[in-house]
């Protein structure tokens, strides 16, 4: 019952975001239309727009949804285009939208009182810190940006929260990426585009006549995209930005500015040459993902030859993504110093494409480890910290690798990166992370040896706690896992982990009593 609806979009929260565009237009017709009928069938898509949006659980989409729906009836009264029969179909609309809540609110009423609600609390939270470090990201690089689609490679050295892929404000992600020059130019285009609608609607009225209801319900629907935008990136999903601009110029259209454009059959010729090429290039990607998953579900654990991989890397090889594939599938099956050579060079190569991400030094270090070559392990790790300096795989790697001055180091950097803001403020708190468990035992077994057994008790118990935290979150363990983001054997010396901090905690407070 608590499940979060999202249709074909990535998450809730960007169906969220596309609800709330869609709703006020939905209301729209409802007041547009004359036939009962045709009403009939308009009450009923408002209805399942609500129900929805009160399945996505999204609590900002529904209050701008809300904010949308208010802008739209005042530029309707303002008007005088809200007559009784209408007002009367407001007021269905209401119960209807209540019914459905009733029916369909609970993903939405346990995100907004009660325990879940208490643990999504974090949201707002988390998202001020991330505007905290895109802020600090657009100061970097004020004018040009860090480059179109970049924010989830070069954001990490600014974060001041958890891991995140979007800015969670459009205007701020695209400052970030393309410099403050391009918001601005952005924003003014809204503005003049909203300002031809309203000088249209001015001039025309008596000529638009009734259909000035669906522009104020646009209106209403533009506006929610613009609210979203202060919360969430929802200007960079296609299934949301291409509805909103296509909203705007039809909005422009109002104001007679908007010309039929009969272009040179040069022109023609050019754009139609541009546009194919673009399709091309658009499908070798989706050849390049389509090869890519096909490869991964065949593999299972057996050896299927590199082929799949390779051509998926060789389609699309600009996509670092597909180099690091390739390197673990590689890794998987080697057995020779020329096998691992082979492997490493693919990740040094998708390291080339995304130099700063930290994950590509990642997967080298595990791959020279089990080469044998430690010294150049502990090297990438290292350098996988400087690109990442929340990047606690590395420090648990080097904690257990380095000679123990520099270890216990490790391990007390670990610590102190559990009680930092990009721990405690996490997008998805769900996805615990289990490498502060290792160094809250680290120390647990310390102190118990030096006879603080309070203090040992105290680490200990924080590890069963994180530990047992991360089981409590089944669901998304089970996401993580399919995801790839949790290695099997990993959870077996975890379980065996739990099991030891729970002997040594006992052992603890009895010595302490």
């Amino acid at each position: 019952p608590g499940w979060r609806v999202f249709a074909t979009f990535e998450s809730p929260g960007y169906f969220g975001g596309f609800l709330a565009i869609i709703l006020p237009l939905m209301l729209g017709w409802l007041f547009y239309f004359k036939s009962i009928y045709a009403r009939a069938a308009a009450l009923c898509a408002w209805m399942l727009v609500s129900a929805a949006l009160f399945l996505t659980g999204t609590r900002f989409a529904l209050l701008y949804a809300i904010i949308s729906c208010f802008i739209t009836l005042a530029l309707l009264l303002k008007n005088r285009l809200l007559s009784r029969p209408r007002a009367a179909m407001c007021l269905i609309a209401v119960v209807g939208a209540i019914i459905m809540f009733i029916v369909a609110g609970h993903p939405l009423s346990s995100r907004l009182a009660g325990e879940t609600a208490a643990e999504q609390s974090h949201s707002l939270p988390f998202r001020i810190a991330t505007w905290h470090g895109t802020i600090k990201m657009i100061e970097a690089h004020p004018m040009l940006g860090t480059g179109a689609g970049t924010f989830q490679i070069a954001f990490p050295r600014y974060a001041v929260a958890g891991p995140t892929r979007m800015a969670h404000n459009g205007y701020l992600q695209l400052a970030a990426e393309a410099g403050v020059p391009a918001l601005i130019v952005m924003l003014a285009a809204i503005l003049v585009l909203l300002r031809e609608c309203f000088r249209g609607l001015k001039d025309n009225a008596s000529v638009i006549g009734d259909a000035r209801i669906m522009v104020y319900a646009a209106l209403g629907a533009v506006s929610a995209g613009i609210l979203r935008n202060f919360t969430d990136s929802d200007l960079y999903n296609p299934g949301i930005g291409i509805i909103f601009w296509a909203l705007l110029g039809v909005l422009a259209a109002v104001g007679g500015s908007v010309k039929i454009a009969k272009p040179r059959i040069w022109v023609r010729v050019v754009l139609e040459v541009f546009f194919v090429g673009a399709i091309v290039i658009l499908y070798t990607f989706i050849l390049g993902e389509v090869r890519a998953e096909q490869a991964a579900a065949r593999l299972e654990g057996e050896n299927i030859g590199s082929g799949t991989f390779e051509s998926a890397a060789a389609i699309d090889p600009l996509n670092a993504s597909r180099w690091l594939a390739l390197a673990n599938y590689e890794a998987v099956f080697a057995s020779t110093p020329a096998d691992w050579d082979r492997a490493i060079g693919y990740v040094q190569r998708a390291a080339r494409l995304e130099p700063t991400r930290a994950k590509y030094q990642l997967a080298m270090a595990e791959m020279y480890l089990r080469k044998g070559e430690k010294q150049r392990a502990i090297d990438c790790y290292r350098y996988a910290l400087r690109l990442d300096r929340h990047a606690t795989v590395a420090m648990l790697a080097l904690a257990r690798l380095l000679p123990k001055p520099e270890s216990e180091v490790m391990y007390r950097k670990l610590l102190q990166e559990e009680e930092s803001p990009y721990e405690k403020l996490k997008g998805v708190p769900e996805l615990v992370n289990p490498d502060f468990a290792w160094a809250h035992v680290y120390f647990g077994k310390k102190l118990l040896n030096s006879g603080d057994y309070s203090g040992a008790a105290r680490h200990f118990k924080s590890a069963i706690d994180r530990l047992e935290k991360r089981k409590h979150y089944e669901k998304f363990l089970e996401a993580a896992q399919l995801a790839g983001l949790v290695n099997p054997e990993e959870e077996q010396d975890l379980d065996m982990l739990l099991a030891e901090s729970k002997r040594l905690y006992a052992e603890a407070v009895k010595h302490a009593r």
